[in-house]
């Protein structure tokens, strides 16, 4: 990255430039993107598939996960729904927490036995975890 930095070539001609930029076929704003996909796990999941010709529809993930998990959701979704102070809220934080750092287990362990149908499954898991974490931090600072 540093050496792809345009404040590294700024000195340089426009010509000089545009002529590492060709030579590297890379500028630093294409590895901050590929940084932002390695560095969420949903997202890296759905990079890792698709490089594997997999692709996890938002549409299909209600299939993929069934609806044991979807009440599953259901349920913790209730709870966080129902907890109205900051200490109701952590613990449910620090449970989901868990949950996430599993499911990235397993789906590590799904894609090194190239496990695809796994892999999307977990994928689409993860998915619905993080939105669990999203609503969970977005309420722990507004609630009464």
């Amino acid at each position: 990255m540093s050496e792809l930095h345009p404040d590294k070539h700024r000195s340089k001609s426009q010509s000089e430039q545009a002529s590492h930029t060709h030579e590297t076929h890379l500028d630093a704003s294409d590895i901050t993107r590929a940084y932002d996909v390695i560095k969420n796990s949903h997202s890296r999941a759905l990079h890792l598939l698709e490089l594997n010709d997999e692709t996890v529809d938002e549409h299909d993930s209600a299939n993929l996960v069934g609806n044991s998990f979807l009440l599953q959701i259901m349920e913790i979704r209730e709870q966080a729904e129902d907890a109205n102070t900051d200490d109701k809220i952590k613990p449910l934080i620090e449970e989901n927490n868990s949950r996430i750092e599993e499911t990235n287990q397993r789906l590590s362990d799904a894609f090194s036995q190239r496990d695809y149908e796994k892999a999307k499954r977990l994928t689409a898991e993860l998915r619905y975890w993080d939105r669990i974490d999203e609503t969970l931090r977005e309420k722990i600072h507004t609630v009464d």
